[in-house]
């Protein structure tokens, strides 16, 4: 009986690295593109948490018995190169890899919605973070009971995330993984218990879909990183692949049997940006990126030239709070520094009480300071006023740090009716469903912000953000060196 023990996983990225490299070096020497299609019976068995209040080994009648749940379905994985796509019960998700786009299109329609692919590693990543916070907390409460406390345990998190956090990869926080023969296949154990059974079938992975095949199994199979990069190396697509796992008290375990394998020579070509993909998220959101990207109609809206020329008639016809507020509005509209001019009319703003309550409001240094922003800037008297939506981009700021997050979309998405040119409203709306975890409408935003001006320095954040989540989890990404082939 073949057995092996394997704790750090950066052995079993080697092998995968090698057969990866191999790979595009042969698709440097010309090799052609091809596309792997396969077919799975996809079944999945769910045990739920039991019900609150019934105790560990107390008798469950049928009213407290947690109800398992069986599903049993097709799903057709297709491997590319620099790309995946899953269909499943009348829908599609195309992951672009190359592009860093994700696109979905359910059964009854014909329309692609698209968002980042940084927003699906970016919930993983906050979603991980949250588990590892709840579960230390369930620790100090004492709490025993294995199902819940077991939302703590770093294997189990990695298994159902399928990756190590940085800080966690130095030394072997997984625990010994046993690999056993078994069926014509193997069986990887953690301790006594199996956690992936892996069954070759005689199907190749192409060369060109080989790290395709890698981040499908990355994004979807809930399986740890360690085992994963096991399997990939082995260069076969599975006959057999059952995952267990568990999730919030739910436990389950996923089994995918190919039904089918096909190969064709070319890739098909990705969604584009045109009348069939939109980006993603709700009409009202849809609605304002549209305008937002629409080149054709930014005429219709303030530009830096525009704000500099109403800030300086308003300045000379006394209307110094609406001059004061267009200077605002070409900072968050553009990277044109304001400062100088604001300085020039130092005397005129400092002497005009309209312009001394706004700057009063600025200050959002503490929970306090926030309080106070709030019912200064909501009493500023907006009669007049041709850019009081300028005043309400401090107003809706303020509400977000209070945690008053549905009035402060409200008014960040009003403001964005106003001039959906506004990049420091974008990137300030993104970050508020960052903090939600709504990551998709997130991206949304802060790819619009880019859209309009992308060396914003309001933007260099979500850059970094975006340059960092590479760095730390390379599985979830192309190698550099690898580029989709565009089909003929």
């Amino acid at each position: 009986m073949l057995q092996c023990q394997f704790i750090r996983h950066s052995i079993l990225r080697v092998r995968y690295a090698f057969l990866l490299a191999a790979a595009l070096v042969a698709l440097a020497n010309g090799a052609s593109a091809r596309e792997l299609n396969l077919v799975f019976t996809e079944t999945q068995d769910r045990v739920p948490p039991k019900p609150q209040g019934v105790a560990k080994g107390e008798n469950q009648n049928a009213a407290t018995q947690p109800t398992r749940k069986h599903v049993v379905g097709l799903i057709t994985v297709t491997l590319g190169e620099g790309y995946f796509r899953i269909k499943r019960d009348g829908g599609v998700q195309w992951y672009d890899i190359a592009d860093r786009r994700i696109y979905t299109r359910e059964n009854d329609s014909n329309e692609w919605a698209s968002t980042s692919l940084f927003s699906d590693l970016g919930f993983k990543i906050g979603e991980f973070r949250n588990r590892q916070a709840i579960g230390r907390a369930l620790k100090a409460g004492g709490v025993t009971d294995p199902i819940v406390a077991i939302m703590g345990d770093p294997f189990e998190l990695q298994t159902l995330f399928g990756f190590c956090l940085p800080q966690d990869r130095s030394g072997s926080t997984a625990g010994t993984i046993s690999m056993l023969a078994r069926d014509g296949g193997w069986s990887f154990r953690k301790g006594e218990r199996e956690v992936v059974f892996f069954k070759p079938s005689a199907t190749d992975v192409p060369a060109s879909g080989l790290a395709s095949y890698h981040l499908w199994l990355a994004y979807f199979s809930r399986m740890h990183p360690d085992i994963r990069a096991r399997i990939v190396s082995h260069g076969r697509v599975p006959q057999t692949l059952s995952t267990r796992w568990f999730d919030s008290g739910t436990h389950g375990t996923t089994t995918l049997e190919l039904k089918a394998a096909d190969k064709y020579e070319g890739n098909t070509r990705a969604p584009s940006a045109g009348n069939d993909v939109r980006p993603g998220g709700d009409a009202d959101l849809i609605r304002r990126v549209k305008s937002a990207c629409d080149r054709g109609a930014w005429a219709h809206y303030p530009t830096a030239a525009s704000d500099l020329r109403f800030a300086k008639e308003a300045m000379a016809a006394g209307r110094n709070l609406d001059g004061l507020l267009a200077l605002f509005e070409i900072s968050f509209e553009t990277t044109k520094d304001v400062v100088p001019t604001i300085r020039q009319y130092h005397r005129e703003i400092s002497q005009d009480p309209g312009c001394r309550e706004f700057l009063k409001g600025m200050d959002q240094s503490s929970r306090s300071g926030l309080e106070a922003s709030v019912a200064v800037l909501r009493t500023i008297d907006r009669r007049g006023l041709e850019r009081a939506y300028i005043v309400d981009i401090h107003l809706a700021d303020a509400l977000a740090s209070l945690g008053k997050s549905d009035e402060a979309e409200k008014l960040f998405l009003s403001i964005l009716d106003k001039n959906p040119l506004l990049v420091g409203v974008w990137n300030d709306l993104g970050n508020l469903y960052f903090e939600s975890h709504d990551m998709p409408r997130a991206w949304v935003c802060w790819d619009t912000a880019r859209e309009i001006c992308p060396r914003h320095p309001l933007l260099k954040r979500i850059s970094q953000m975006e340059e960092r989540m590479h760095v730390d989890f390379p599985d979830f990404f192309l190698p550099a060196t690898h580029r989709a082939v565009s089909p003929d």
